[in-house]
């Protein structure tokens, strides 16, 4: 049986190449179309009572892609200028990081918060009734008469201190968060990162932090990952043609390895499931044993 299976394929090499060369062509169609990128509920287990949950609250009130921004000032001891946030450039920086916020990429501007934003006030109890007034909104305190009444309103009001100022207010906090159907990793994370840029200097730490940027980070290292990929053939290729000493030797098992990725791919962008850049390695990790089945047939029949 086996021999007859052997014959067939050698008297009807010319049909099969042709099959296989037809079959790639088609999946490296498709693979061309696949979507690498993070998708943040693929990586729940959708299916279990906790995730069921998270996503009812998640649809009703947001939460899974906040990002906190913090806005520190540097010890003076280190070269920093200011003892405190309470000084008119670290302030200018908290309201210009709140405003710019609201033209990123897919944000919920309704969940930005800060003692930048209106909807942050100090509620007061005076023989006319409650007065409510913004923390820090429209414009930021110039003068130190200005910047100690706004002292007074963050340390009284429990819902500025130390939620958006840090105990020894040294840094404030800017919440933010952005709608899961309409985000894109990758372009949130290069407009934070933009963002921080801009604002950072050198008497000012700008950190951010939250799901959108863990992912953007690893989105960010996809081009570094391919270059490996390259870089890691081009060795396969050397030290295959070192062993067998020809070319057939050297570009056989690279072939079989490049069709079984390339069918994978393809079938996956099919059955339209996207590649996680977490996993992005998977695939050519299958190729490479392809390429190792390879190297083995070539040895048992040169």
């Amino acid at each position: 049986m086996t021999e007859r299976i052997a014959h067939l394929i050698i008297t009807s090499r010319h049909y099969l190449l042709g099959c296989v060369v037809v079959l790639t062509m088609f999946f490296g169609y498709h693979a061309s179309k696949l979507s690498v990128k993070t998708i943040y509920t693929d990586l729940l287990p959708q299916g279990h009572p906790y995730i069921t949950v998270h996503n009812e609250i998640r649809n009703i009130f947001g939460g899974s892609n906040q990002v906190l921004i913090m806005v520190q000032v540097k010890d003076p001891e280190k070269g920093g200028a200011y003892k405190d946030v309470f000084n008119p450039d670290t302030l200018s920086k908290v309201k210009f990081i709140n405003d710019e916020l609201r033209k990123i990429h897919a944000v919920d501007r309704y969940k930005i918060l800060s003692i930048a934003e209106n909807k942050i006030r100090n509620m007061q109890l005076t023989s006319r009734g409650y007065v409510s007034e913004p923390v820090m909104w429209p414009s930021v305190p110039q003068t130190e008469e200005q910047l100690h009444k706004l002292r007074l309103n963050v340390y009284g009001n429990p819902a500025c201190y130390p939620s958006l100022i840090s105990l020894d207010s040294k840094s404030a906090l800017i919440m933010v968060d952005f709608f899961e159907e309409q985000i894109d990793y990758a372009t949130c994370f290069r407009e934070l990162q933009a963002l921080r840029k801009k604002t950072e200097d050198k008497n000012h730490i700008i950190a951010i932090a939250g799901e959108p940027m863990h992912l953007g980070y690893i989105d960010s290292y996809v081009g570094d990952v391919v270059k490996i990929l390259v870089y890691t053939v081009l060795a396969m290729m050397a030290v295959f043609f070192l062993y067998f000493r020809s070319k057939r030797g050297m570009l056989l098992p690279i072939m079989a390895a490049g069709i079984s990725a390339i069918w994978g791919l393809g079938f996956l962008s099919l059955l339209k499931f996207n590649l996680d850049p977490l996993v992005l390695v998977f695939p050519f990790l299958i190729a490479a044993m392809a390429a190792s089945h390879s190297t083995q047939v070539l040895k048992r029949y040169p």
